[in-house]
Protein backbone atom coordinates (compact mmCIF):
# COMPACT_ATOMS: atom_id res chain seq x y z
CA UNK A 1 0.00 0.00 0.00
CA UNK A 2 3.25 2.73 0.65
CA UNK A 3 4.31 1.61 -2.53
CA UNK A 4 1.26 2.39 -4.01
CA UNK A 5 0.69 5.72 -2.68
CA UNK A 6 3.99 6.80 -3.39
CA UNK A 7 3.50 5.56 -7.27
CA UNK A 8 0.02 7.80 -7.56
CA UNK A 9 1.65 10.36 -5.53
CA UNK A 10 4.25 10.74 -8.07
CA UNK A 11 1.88 10.34 -11.14
CA UNK A 12 -0.49 13.03 -9.62
CA UNK A 13 3.02 15.71 -9.11
CA UNK A 14 4.01 14.70 -12.64
CA UNK A 15 0.29 15.63 -14.05
CA UNK A 16 0.29 18.45 -11.73
CA UNK A 17 4.01 19.99 -12.80
CA UNK A 18 2.51 19.90 -16.81
CA UNK A 19 -0.65 21.28 -15.68
CA UNK A 20 0.51 24.02 -13.20
CA UNK A 21 4.30 24.62 -14.21
CA UNK A 22 4.66 27.83 -17.11
CA UNK A 23 7.42 27.31 -19.77
CA UNK A 24 8.21 29.33 -22.96
CA UNK A 25 5.71 28.72 -25.44
CA UNK A 26 7.48 28.92 -29.17
CA UNK A 27 6.43 28.13 -32.23
CA UNK A 28 8.92 26.34 -35.45
CA UNK A 29 9.44 27.92 -38.76
CA UNK A 30 11.65 27.85 -41.59
CA UNK A 31 12.34 30.58 -43.98
CA UNK A 32 15.41 32.48 -45.50
CA UNK A 33 16.76 35.56 -44.63
CA UNK A 34 17.07 38.31 -47.59
CA UNK A 35 17.40 42.33 -48.17
CA UNK A 36 14.31 43.86 -47.14
CA UNK A 37 13.92 46.10 -50.64
CA UNK A 38 13.91 43.92 -53.40
CA UNK A 39 11.93 44.32 -56.95
CA UNK A 40 10.91 40.94 -59.11
CA UNK A 41 11.17 41.86 -62.46
CA UNK A 42 7.84 40.70 -64.71
CA UNK A 43 7.60 40.30 -68.29
CA UNK A 44 5.43 42.72 -69.73
CA UNK A 45 3.98 40.63 -72.79
CA UNK A 46 4.19 37.17 -74.50
CA UNK A 47 7.10 36.20 -75.71
CA UNK A 48 10.63 34.66 -76.18
CA UNK A 49 13.47 35.28 -74.37
CA UNK A 50 16.29 36.55 -76.85
CA UNK A 51 19.12 37.71 -74.34
CA UNK A 52 20.40 38.01 -70.99
CA UNK A 53 23.13 40.12 -70.21
CA UNK A 54 23.33 39.95 -66.70
CA UNK A 55 24.17 37.07 -64.41
CA UNK A 56 23.55 35.74 -60.35
CA UNK A 57 25.01 38.31 -57.87
CA UNK A 58 25.89 40.89 -61.04
CA UNK A 59 25.41 44.68 -59.47
CA UNK A 60 23.01 46.73 -61.95
CA UNK A 61 22.21 50.11 -62.03
CA UNK A 62 18.33 51.83 -62.81
CA UNK A 63 18.12 51.86 -65.99
CA UNK A 64 20.52 48.79 -67.19
CA UNK A 65 18.81 46.31 -69.36
CA UNK A 66 18.25 42.58 -67.85
CA UNK A 67 17.26 41.26 -70.65
CA UNK A 68 15.17 41.37 -74.03
CA UNK A 69 12.04 39.37 -75.24
CA UNK A 70 11.14 38.96 -78.55
CA UNK A 71 7.37 38.75 -80.21
CA UNK A 72 6.74 37.78 -83.34
CA UNK A 73 2.96 38.65 -83.70
CA UNK A 74 4.18 42.24 -82.96
CA UNK A 75 6.68 42.53 -84.78
CA UNK A 76 5.00 41.19 -88.06
CA UNK A 77 1.79 43.69 -87.17
CA UNK A 78 4.77 46.55 -87.17
CA UNK A 79 6.17 45.17 -90.18
CA UNK A 80 2.87 45.40 -92.14
CA UNK A 81 2.30 48.81 -90.94
CA UNK A 82 5.46 49.93 -92.21
CA UNK A 83 4.68 48.21 -95.61
CA UNK A 84 1.25 50.00 -95.82
CA UNK A 85 2.98 53.54 -94.49
CA UNK A 86 5.30 53.14 -97.54
CA UNK A 87 2.10 52.10 -100.08
CA UNK A 88 0.33 55.32 -98.26
CA UNK A 89 3.15 57.80 -98.88
CA UNK A 90 4.05 56.45 -102.46
CA UNK A 91 0.39 57.22 -103.52
CA UNK A 92 0.32 60.74 -101.64
CA UNK A 93 3.44 61.45 -103.83
CA UNK A 94 2.15 60.29 -106.92
CA UNK A 95 -1.07 62.38 -106.51
CA UNK A 96 0.62 65.48 -105.56
CA UNK A 97 2.66 65.56 -108.65
CA UNK A 98 -1.14 64.73 -110.26
CA UNK A 99 -2.47 67.92 -108.76
CA UNK A 100 0.02 70.31 -110.09
CA UNK A 101 -0.98 69.11 -113.31
CA UNK A 102 -2.65 71.92 -115.50
CA UNK A 103 -4.44 69.45 -117.66
CA UNK A 104 -6.50 68.41 -114.95
CA UNK A 105 -9.94 69.95 -114.74
CA UNK A 106 -11.55 71.57 -111.73
CA UNK A 107 -13.60 68.41 -110.78
CA UNK A 108 -10.57 65.92 -111.17
CA UNK A 109 -8.52 68.24 -109.26
CA UNK A 110 -11.22 68.33 -106.80
CA UNK A 111 -11.19 64.47 -106.48
CA UNK A 112 -7.44 64.18 -106.14
CA UNK A 113 -7.82 67.05 -103.42
CA UNK A 114 -10.09 64.89 -101.77
CA UNK A 115 -8.24 61.38 -101.82
CA UNK A 116 -5.22 63.50 -100.83
CA UNK A 117 -6.74 64.24 -97.63
CA UNK A 118 -8.13 60.47 -96.69
CA UNK A 119 -4.49 59.13 -97.64
CA UNK A 120 -3.12 61.61 -95.12
CA UNK A 121 -5.27 61.04 -92.51
CA UNK A 122 -4.90 57.34 -93.02
CA UNK A 123 -0.93 58.02 -92.59
CA UNK A 124 -1.76 59.93 -89.52
CA UNK A 125 -3.98 56.19 -88.10
CA UNK A 126 -0.92 54.29 -89.25
CA UNK A 127 1.42 56.45 -87.58
CA UNK A 128 -0.75 56.67 -84.34
CA UNK A 129 -0.83 52.58 -84.17
CA UNK A 130 2.94 52.37 -85.16
CA UNK A 131 3.44 54.36 -81.88
CA UNK A 132 1.76 52.03 -79.39
CA UNK A 133 3.31 48.93 -81.43
CA UNK A 134 6.73 50.80 -80.59
CA UNK A 135 5.61 51.46 -77.40
CA UNK A 136 4.51 47.61 -76.53
CA UNK A 137 8.13 46.56 -78.36
CA UNK A 138 10.31 49.03 -75.78
CA UNK A 139 8.41 47.36 -73.11
CA UNK A 140 9.93 43.63 -74.47
CA UNK A 141 13.01 44.78 -72.95
CA UNK A 142 13.60 45.22 -69.28
CA UNK A 143 15.34 47.36 -67.35
CA UNK A 144 16.25 47.45 -63.75
CA UNK A 145 14.17 50.02 -61.03
CA UNK A 146 16.68 50.22 -58.82
CA UNK A 147 20.53 50.18 -58.31
CA UNK A 148 20.81 46.65 -56.90
CA UNK A 149 21.92 43.19 -57.30
CA UNK A 150 20.28 40.25 -59.71
CA UNK A 151 20.15 37.50 -56.70
CA UNK A 152 18.02 35.04 -59.22
CA UNK A 153 20.06 31.81 -59.72
CA UNK A 154 21.46 30.60 -62.91
CA UNK A 155 19.49 33.55 -64.27
CA UNK A 156 20.54 33.57 -68.28
CA UNK A 157 20.34 29.45 -67.94
CA UNK A 158 17.15 29.70 -66.74
CA UNK A 159 15.39 31.69 -69.59
CA UNK A 160 17.43 32.08 -72.60
CA UNK A 161 15.52 31.30 -75.52
CA UNK A 162 12.24 30.49 -72.92
CA UNK A 163 9.33 31.12 -73.98
CA UNK A 164 7.61 33.68 -71.36
CA UNK A 165 4.22 34.57 -70.07
CA UNK A 166 2.79 38.07 -69.44
CA UNK A 167 3.24 38.71 -65.74
CA UNK A 168 5.26 35.92 -65.67
CA UNK A 169 8.24 36.47 -62.71
CA UNK A 170 12.01 36.60 -64.75
CA UNK A 171 14.54 37.31 -62.05
CA UNK A 172 14.75 38.95 -58.35
CA UNK A 173 16.76 43.10 -57.62
CA UNK A 174 17.65 43.90 -54.04
CA UNK A 175 19.08 46.18 -52.43
CA UNK A 176 21.70 44.43 -49.94
CA UNK A 177 23.32 47.78 -48.44
CA UNK A 178 19.86 48.52 -47.28
CA UNK A 179 17.69 46.83 -44.35
CA UNK A 180 17.41 42.97 -44.22
CA UNK A 181 14.73 40.59 -42.87
CA UNK A 182 13.79 37.02 -42.75
CA UNK A 183 10.67 35.42 -44.77
CA UNK A 184 9.45 32.28 -42.63
CA UNK A 185 6.56 30.30 -43.24
CA UNK A 186 4.60 29.56 -40.53
CA UNK A 187 2.69 26.32 -40.91
CA UNK A 188 -1.44 27.56 -40.97
CA UNK A 189 -2.24 25.06 -38.49
CA UNK A 190 -0.32 26.74 -35.66
CA UNK A 191 -1.41 29.84 -36.96
CA UNK A 192 -3.97 30.00 -34.29
CA UNK A 193 -1.72 30.17 -31.49
CA UNK A 194 0.34 32.57 -33.13
CA UNK A 195 -3.21 35.33 -33.45
CA UNK A 196 -3.83 34.03 -29.90
CA UNK A 197 0.08 35.20 -28.86
CA UNK A 198 -0.50 38.33 -30.88
CA UNK A 199 -3.76 39.43 -29.00
CA UNK A 200 -3.04 38.89 -25.39
CA UNK A 201 0.78 40.95 -26.18
CA UNK A 202 0.93 44.65 -26.46
CA UNK A 203 3.28 43.86 -29.86
CA UNK A 204 4.30 41.47 -32.98
CA UNK A 205 6.50 38.35 -31.37
CA UNK A 206 9.80 38.04 -31.37
CA UNK A 207 11.54 35.67 -33.15
CA UNK A 208 15.25 33.38 -32.37
CA UNK A 209 16.57 32.30 -35.17
CA UNK A 210 19.86 30.24 -36.63
CA UNK A 211 21.51 30.31 -39.96
CA UNK A 212 22.33 27.36 -42.19
CA UNK A 213 25.53 28.79 -43.16
CA UNK A 214 25.86 29.31 -38.97
CA UNK A 215 24.10 26.38 -37.19
CA UNK A 216 25.70 27.15 -33.29
CA UNK A 217 25.01 30.86 -33.06
CA UNK A 218 20.95 32.40 -32.39
CA UNK A 219 20.08 35.93 -33.46
CA UNK A 220 17.49 38.09 -32.27
CA UNK A 221 14.05 39.65 -34.59
CA UNK A 222 10.96 40.74 -34.21
CA UNK A 223 8.16 39.89 -36.37
CA UNK A 224 6.67 43.14 -38.35
CA UNK A 225 4.16 41.86 -40.86
CA UNK A 226 1.92 38.77 -41.05
CA UNK A 227 -0.01 38.15 -44.20
CA UNK A 228 -3.32 36.97 -44.02
CA UNK A 229 -3.68 35.16 -47.18
CA UNK A 230 -2.27 31.38 -46.71
CA UNK A 231 -0.10 29.79 -49.53
CA UNK A 232 1.05 26.64 -50.53
CA UNK A 233 4.82 26.58 -50.15
CA UNK A 234 6.73 23.49 -50.69
CA UNK A 235 5.90 20.14 -48.70
CA UNK A 236 4.59 22.75 -46.09
CA UNK A 237 1.45 22.35 -47.50
CA UNK A 238 -0.79 25.87 -46.30
CA UNK A 239 1.84 28.32 -45.04
CA UNK A 240 1.37 32.02 -43.88
CA UNK A 241 4.04 34.16 -44.48
CA UNK A 242 5.89 36.52 -41.78
CA UNK A 243 8.38 39.02 -41.91
CA UNK A 244 10.81 39.34 -39.59
CA UNK A 245 13.29 42.54 -38.83
CA UNK A 246 16.67 41.52 -37.75
CA UNK A 247 19.87 43.64 -37.03
CA UNK A 248 22.01 42.92 -39.96
CA UNK A 249 25.31 44.25 -37.65
CA UNK A 250 24.49 41.48 -35.76
CA UNK A 251 24.77 38.20 -38.06
CA UNK A 252 28.35 37.61 -39.51
CA UNK A 253 27.10 36.72 -42.84
CA UNK A 254 24.63 38.85 -45.44
CA UNK A 255 24.31 36.32 -47.92
CA UNK A 256 20.62 36.16 -49.97
CA UNK A 257 18.42 33.01 -49.91
CA UNK A 258 20.14 31.90 -46.32
CA UNK A 259 17.92 29.23 -45.08
CA UNK A 260 16.87 30.18 -41.15
CA UNK A 261 15.19 28.07 -38.64
CA UNK A 262 13.53 30.05 -35.99
CA UNK A 263 11.25 29.99 -32.74
CA UNK A 264 8.63 32.80 -32.99
CA UNK A 265 7.42 33.40 -29.35
CA UNK A 266 4.32 33.11 -27.80
CA UNK A 267 4.16 34.05 -24.19
CA UNK A 268 4.17 31.16 -21.83
CA UNK A 269 2.39 28.41 -21.40
CA UNK A 270 1.87 24.94 -19.13
CA UNK A 271 4.45 22.59 -19.63
CA UNK A 272 1.98 19.84 -21.03
CA UNK A 273 0.56 21.92 -23.54
CA UNK A 274 3.55 23.06 -24.71
CA UNK A 275 4.98 19.00 -25.05
CA UNK A 276 1.60 17.67 -26.08
CA UNK A 277 -0.12 20.89 -28.14
CA UNK A 278 0.18 19.23 -31.74
CA UNK A 279 -1.21 16.04 -29.91
CA UNK A 280 -4.43 18.10 -28.44
CA UNK A 281 -4.76 19.47 -31.80
CA UNK A 282 -4.43 15.87 -33.77
CA UNK A 283 -7.17 14.96 -31.36
CA UNK A 284 -9.93 18.13 -31.61
CA UNK A 285 -9.49 17.99 -35.09
CA UNK A 286 -9.61 14.58 -36.86
CA UNK A 287 -11.35 12.92 -33.48
CA UNK A 288 -13.57 14.92 -31.36
CA UNK A 289 -14.49 17.00 -34.35
CA UNK A 290 -16.39 14.04 -35.76
CA UNK A 291 -18.43 12.68 -32.94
Amino acid sequence: LPKTIAIAASVVAVVLSLVLIPTDFDLAAKGKLQPAVRREIFAHLDGVVIDVPVSHEQAVRAGDVLARMSNNKLEVEIANLIGRKRTTQERIRSLTRAEHDQRLTIEQRNKVGGELLELEQAEESIDRELALLREQQERLVLRSEMDGQVVTWSVGDVLLRRPVQRGQILMTIVDPSGDWELELNMPERRMGHLTQAVDDGEQLPTVTFTLASHPGKEFEGRVTEIHRVAEVRGDDGNTVLLRVAVDKAALPELRSETTVTARVRCGRRSIGFVVFHELIETIHTKILFWL
